[in-house]
Protein backbone atom coordinates (compact mmCIF):
# COMPACT_ATOMS: atom_id res chain seq x y z
CA UNK A 1 0.00 0.00 0.00
CA UNK A 2 1.00 3.24 -0.74
CA UNK A 3 1.42 5.88 1.57
CA UNK A 4 -1.00 8.30 -0.44
CA UNK A 5 -3.23 5.43 -0.12
CA UNK A 6 -3.46 5.33 3.45
CA UNK A 7 -3.35 9.09 4.20
CA UNK A 8 -6.76 9.45 2.45
CA UNK A 9 -8.53 7.51 5.17
CA UNK A 10 -9.88 8.77 8.85
CA UNK A 11 -7.60 7.64 11.53
CA UNK A 12 -9.29 6.92 15.15
CA UNK A 13 -6.70 6.91 18.21
CA UNK A 14 -7.34 4.33 21.45
CA UNK A 15 -5.60 3.77 24.23
CA UNK A 16 -4.53 0.54 26.59
CA UNK A 17 -7.70 -0.95 27.87
CA UNK A 18 -10.38 0.30 25.21
CA UNK A 19 -12.54 -1.54 23.48
CA UNK A 20 -13.12 -0.59 19.34
CA UNK A 21 -16.40 -1.12 18.24
CA UNK A 22 -16.44 -1.80 15.22
CA UNK A 23 -18.85 -0.81 12.12
CA UNK A 24 -20.18 -3.25 10.08
CA UNK A 25 -19.03 -2.25 6.55
CA UNK A 26 -15.62 -1.16 7.61
CA UNK A 27 -12.16 -2.92 7.73
CA UNK A 28 -9.49 -0.90 10.26
CA UNK A 29 -5.66 -1.27 9.24
CA UNK A 30 -3.65 -1.08 12.34
CA UNK A 31 -0.88 1.96 11.68
CA UNK A 32 0.44 1.82 15.64
CA UNK A 33 0.02 -0.53 18.80
CA UNK A 34 -1.06 -3.97 19.56
CA UNK A 35 -5.29 -5.60 19.78
CA UNK A 36 -6.19 -8.60 20.87
CA UNK A 37 -9.22 -9.78 19.23
CA UNK A 38 -11.74 -12.36 21.28
CA UNK A 39 -15.18 -14.21 20.95
CA UNK A 40 -17.73 -15.27 23.89
CA UNK A 41 -18.43 -18.63 23.50
CA UNK A 42 -20.85 -20.39 26.55
CA UNK A 43 -20.00 -17.48 29.20
CA UNK A 44 -16.19 -17.85 28.28
CA UNK A 45 -13.78 -15.49 26.47
CA UNK A 46 -12.12 -17.38 23.49
CA UNK A 47 -8.83 -15.28 21.99
CA UNK A 48 -8.69 -14.98 18.17
CA UNK A 49 -5.81 -13.59 17.97
CA UNK A 50 -2.84 -10.63 18.27
CA UNK A 51 -2.94 -8.29 15.50
CA UNK A 52 -0.27 -5.69 15.28
CA UNK A 53 0.78 -2.98 12.74
CA UNK A 54 -0.24 -3.34 9.18
CA UNK A 55 -2.59 -6.22 10.17
CA UNK A 56 -6.69 -5.69 8.75
CA UNK A 57 -9.42 -6.18 11.39
CA UNK A 58 -12.97 -5.89 10.95
CA UNK A 59 -16.37 -7.41 11.10
CA UNK A 60 -16.26 -8.25 7.31
CA UNK A 61 -13.51 -10.33 7.18
CA UNK A 62 -14.62 -12.34 10.81
CA UNK A 63 -16.60 -15.06 11.36
CA UNK A 64 -17.90 -14.58 14.58
CA UNK A 65 -20.85 -12.16 14.70
CA UNK A 66 -20.12 -11.02 17.95
CA UNK A 67 -15.97 -10.06 18.70
CA UNK A 68 -14.40 -7.76 20.61
CA UNK A 69 -11.18 -5.72 19.89
CA UNK A 70 -9.40 -4.50 23.24
CA UNK A 71 -6.35 -2.23 22.84
CA UNK A 72 -2.98 -3.70 24.69
CA UNK A 73 -1.21 -0.21 23.82
CA UNK A 74 -1.69 3.14 22.03
CA UNK A 75 -3.62 1.80 19.30
CA UNK A 76 -4.01 4.16 15.99
CA UNK A 77 -6.09 2.45 13.40
CA UNK A 78 -7.11 3.52 9.97
CA UNK A 79 -10.52 3.40 9.30
CA UNK A 80 -10.85 2.16 5.36
CA UNK A 81 -14.59 1.92 3.74
CA UNK A 82 -15.59 -0.92 1.79
CA UNK A 83 -14.90 1.08 -1.54
CA UNK A 84 -10.56 0.83 -0.67
CA UNK A 85 -10.59 -2.39 0.44
CA UNK A 86 -8.73 -3.60 -2.88
CA UNK A 87 -6.19 -1.15 -1.47
CA UNK A 88 -5.81 -4.24 1.36
CA UNK A 89 -5.06 -7.23 -0.49
CA UNK A 90 -1.46 -7.89 0.44
CA UNK A 91 -2.42 -7.09 3.85
CA UNK A 92 -5.89 -9.43 4.02
CA UNK A 93 -3.80 -12.05 2.25
CA UNK A 94 -1.20 -11.92 5.35
CA UNK A 95 -3.87 -12.28 7.84
CA UNK A 96 -5.27 -15.40 6.38
CA UNK A 97 -1.38 -16.20 6.57
CA UNK A 98 -1.43 -15.51 10.28
CA UNK A 99 -4.25 -17.75 10.60
CA UNK A 100 -2.66 -20.83 9.13
CA UNK A 101 0.31 -20.02 11.45
CA UNK A 102 -1.80 -20.04 14.83
CA UNK A 103 -3.82 -22.83 12.94
CA UNK A 104 0.10 -25.02 13.58
CA UNK A 105 0.75 -23.40 17.15
CA UNK A 106 -2.45 -25.26 18.45
CA UNK A 107 -1.79 -28.23 16.62
CA UNK A 108 0.79 -28.71 18.95
CA UNK A 109 0.99 -32.13 21.07
CA UNK A 110 2.07 -30.57 24.62
CA UNK A 111 1.94 -27.01 25.78
CA UNK A 112 5.42 -26.56 25.95
CA UNK A 113 5.65 -26.91 22.11
CA UNK A 114 2.27 -24.86 21.39
CA UNK A 115 3.89 -22.11 23.99
CA UNK A 116 7.64 -22.27 21.69
CA UNK A 117 5.78 -22.28 18.53
CA UNK A 118 3.91 -19.51 19.79
CA UNK A 119 6.78 -17.45 20.87
CA UNK A 120 8.44 -18.55 17.57
CA UNK A 121 5.55 -16.74 15.64
CA UNK A 122 5.14 -13.59 17.78
CA UNK A 123 9.38 -13.47 17.25
CA UNK A 124 8.62 -13.31 13.68
CA UNK A 125 5.59 -10.88 14.01
CA UNK A 126 6.48 -8.71 16.80
CA UNK A 127 9.88 -9.02 18.03
CA UNK A 128 13.18 -7.26 16.66
CA UNK A 129 16.85 -8.71 16.52
CA UNK A 130 19.02 -8.35 19.17
CA UNK A 131 22.49 -9.92 20.22
CA UNK A 132 21.20 -12.90 21.59
CA UNK A 133 18.71 -13.84 19.51
CA UNK A 134 15.12 -12.48 18.82
CA UNK A 135 13.25 -9.77 21.56
CA UNK A 136 9.75 -9.73 21.92
CA UNK A 137 8.29 -6.96 24.01
CA UNK A 138 4.50 -7.95 24.48
CA UNK A 139 2.55 -6.60 27.66
CA UNK A 140 0.99 -10.19 27.66
CA UNK A 141 1.10 -12.67 31.01
CA UNK A 142 0.72 -15.93 31.81
CA UNK A 143 -3.23 -16.08 32.15
CA UNK A 144 -3.47 -14.17 28.57
CA UNK A 145 -1.17 -16.74 27.02
CA UNK A 146 -2.97 -19.59 28.64
CA UNK A 147 -6.04 -18.17 27.29
CA UNK A 148 -4.83 -18.14 24.12
CA UNK A 149 -3.52 -21.86 23.77
CA UNK A 150 -6.92 -22.63 25.55
CA UNK A 151 -4.91 -24.09 28.82
CA UNK A 152 -4.01 -23.53 32.33
CA UNK A 153 -2.11 -20.57 33.85
CA UNK A 154 -0.27 -23.22 36.00
CA UNK A 155 0.50 -24.77 32.99
CA UNK A 156 2.00 -21.94 31.16
CA UNK A 157 3.87 -21.17 33.82
CA UNK A 158 5.53 -24.67 33.95
CA UNK A 159 6.40 -24.39 30.42
CA UNK A 160 7.68 -21.03 30.47
CA UNK A 161 10.07 -22.42 32.93
CA UNK A 162 11.27 -25.50 30.73
CA UNK A 163 11.87 -23.46 28.04
CA UNK A 164 14.25 -21.23 30.39
CA UNK A 165 15.84 -24.32 31.93
CA UNK A 166 16.79 -25.40 27.93
CA UNK A 167 17.89 -22.24 27.28
CA UNK A 168 15.62 -21.39 24.55
CA UNK A 169 13.98 -18.07 25.83
CA UNK A 170 15.15 -15.36 28.62
CA UNK A 171 12.74 -13.38 30.43
CA UNK A 172 15.22 -10.36 31.92
CA UNK A 173 11.66 -8.18 32.82
CA UNK A 174 8.39 -8.76 33.09
CA UNK A 175 6.98 -8.00 29.30
CA UNK A 176 9.98 -9.15 27.97
CA UNK A 177 11.22 -12.28 26.32
CA UNK A 178 13.82 -13.21 24.03
CA UNK A 179 13.98 -15.90 21.85
CA UNK A 180 17.24 -17.69 21.74
CA UNK A 181 17.48 -19.24 18.36
CA UNK A 182 20.59 -20.11 17.97
CA UNK A 183 19.24 -23.00 20.56
CA UNK A 184 15.96 -23.23 19.14
CA UNK A 185 17.42 -24.17 15.72
CA UNK A 186 19.12 -27.46 17.02
CA UNK A 187 15.44 -29.24 18.10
Amino acid sequence: MTEKNQNRWQTAKFYRGNKVSCKQNTLYLIEQGLVRVSTCHLDRRIVLGYWGKNDVIGKPIMYFDFYEIECLATVVLAIVPDNDWYYLAKEIRRCFQDLEKTIYVLSQRSVEEKLLELLIYFGDKFGSNCDRGKEIILPLTHLDFAQYLNTTRVSITRSFQQLQIKKYIEIPKRGKIILHLSQISKI
